[in-house]
């Protein structure tokens, strides 16, 4: 009847919606159930009934959103390494290919390649043992105190761009496994900090140099990005006398 009314009832869980549909007298008071029905459907979060309950759901959307944003880091770390790599050769910093510049991935890595085997013959007659023990990060040490030439510096920079540190972009949130996982990252760094203190390095470069890869790894540790900042800032103070012309402000 147009002058009829009701109320409909609604019951909305994660999986399902409950529903009741009731006649009112015309004192606005229940008098009969006319219809009632449930919807399942599937959950459009990931987790159990009780992760659902207790909040600990996740969005079905976290997996993709993952990949997509790992696939925008690569093409992000992809396009600053050739960018800088472009930079650097035209500021006289690094060699160029027969085409001039360009900053392909096969070209970097020939033109690189090339370039770590003419500082192999030019430091191992002189510095075997330490140079062998880690090339790059003998050559960063070595910045610290002497003047390089125009491509091994820009060698040792451009190593710096491709070891950027751990820098967290995260905000303050409730307690989750990722929270857990990022204390052990920091704990990581700082045993690193504590043990540059003990070996007197001023600088990460300058600790990786003396460590003996046989016994102590240099890859996959925890670095932080502030260490990069540093060593960056002590190296150009250190050679921006010795290349006044190319390592200016501009």
């Amino acid at each position: 009847e147009a002058s009829q009314k009701y109320v409909l009832g609604l019951d909305l869980g994660s999986a399902s919606l409950g529903w009741a549909l009731i006649r009112l007298n015309a004192a606005g008071d229940p008098e009969h159930l006319i219809r009632t029905g449930v919807r399942v459907f599937e959950p459009g979060v990931d987790g159990s009934s009780l992760d659902i309950e207790q909040g600990k759901d996740q969005s079905k959307a976290v997996e993709r959103r993952t990949a997509r944003l790992q696939r925008r880091q690569l093409r992000r770390r992809v396009a600053r390494q050739r960018e800088l790599f472009i930079e650097l050769q035209r500021a006289g910093l690094l060699p160029t290919g027969s085409t001039g510049h360009g900053a392909g991935s096969e070209q970097r890595h020939q033109l690189l390649n090339n370039f770590d085997q003419a500082l192999t013959a030019k430091y191992l007659a002189t510095d075997g043992e330490a140079f062998a023990q880690g090339p790059l990060y003998f050559l960063r040490k070595r910045a610290l105190d002497h003047a390089l030439e125009p491509h091994e510096l820009g060698r040792v920079l451009f190593h710096l761009c491709q070891r950027r540190g751990f820098k967290s972009n995260r905000k303050e949130t409730k307690k989750t496994k990722e929270d857990e996982d990022l204390g052990q990252v920091k704990a990581d760094i700082h045993s690193l900090e504590l043990a540059m203190q003990e070996a007197g390095a001023r600088t990460l470069g300058e600790y990786f140099a003396g460590l003996d890869p046989h016994t102590e790894k240099v890859r996959r540790r925890w670095t932080a990005r502030r260490m990069f900042e540093r060593e960056f800032e002590l190296i150009w103070s250190a050679q921006q006398p010795h290349h006044t012309s190319v390592l200016t402000q501009e």
